[in-house]
């Protein structure tokens, strides 16, 4: 199943469902749920796992869930966070949201830590922040991250048609490396970054369109302290 939440601003006011990629390209979907106007949010690195959808909600600023199943709604306040830090292309993403094989994850930044990047392990049952991390890198300088195997990258802008994955924090080691894989950009703003576990690829949205890059890990090179090295 595809999904799209689309607007001519940040704001998130509704989502469609589509049964394959074709109809999504045509724009046909199946399913379509308007939200409430006291259950909109903003930004655009949101999440849809496990049919709920996991967003940053507007007012009071604070992280939200909405279960397609049940079309219940919740919200929970993130205490260190801040809306004054966001990436480098784009206002807005105060909170980022993230899936990987380990579970659900959000990046913020805190006015505590000057704008470092904090990363926090969600509890899906409960819905609350279980675990943080306090990262080095200072948010505004990053375009984008996201998750893998428990795992953070932090990604930048190199030039106009470049990004390049140049961080990473891990959170079984709870140790943090700078590396450099740097791939190609199609246009020179995005504003979305996210790893689909279930197939192993990025997916960003880049100023109108829809790209993936296919990820390796190199097991057999001698990774940074047991990690993966990527390759993309």
């Amino acid at each position: 199943m595809y999904w799209y939440s689309g607007y001519y601003s940040a704001a998130i006011i509704d989502v469609k469902f589509y049964d394959n990629y074709q109809d999504l390209i045509l724009r046909n979907h199946f399913q379509h749920h308007r939200l409430q106007s006291s259950w909109y949010g903003t930004g655009n690195n949101v999440v849809l796992r496990e049919n709920s959808l996991y967003y940053q909600r507007s007012s009071p600023f604070s992280m939200a869930k909405l279960n397609f199943t049940s079309m219940s709604y919740e919200y929970k306040l993130i205490n260190r966070s801040s809306t004054k830090f966001s990436y480098a292309h784009s206002p807005n993403q105060n909170l980022d949201f993230a899936a990987d094989e380990t579970g659900l994850w959000v990046t913020y930044a805190s006015e505590e830590t000057n704008g470092l990047l904090i990363l926090a392990k969600i509890n899906e049952h409960y819905f609350g922040i279980e675990e943080e991390w306090q990262t080095s890198v200072y948010k505004p300088a990053v375009s984008n991250a996201f998750m893998v195997c428990g795992v953070l990258y932090a990604v930048r802008t190199a030039d106009i048609q470049t990004e390049e994955i140049f961080y990473m924090f891990d959170t079984k080691t709870q140790r943090e490396h700078y590396i450099s894989v740097p791939f190609e950009r199609f246009q020179e703003s995005y504003v979305s970054l996210d790893y689909n576990p279930t197939d192993q690829k990025l997916y960003m949205y880049n100023d109108g369109y829809y790209l993936n890059y296919h990820l390796w890990f190199n097991h057999t090179a001698k990774a940074i302290e047991d990690t993966p090295s990527i390759l993309i």
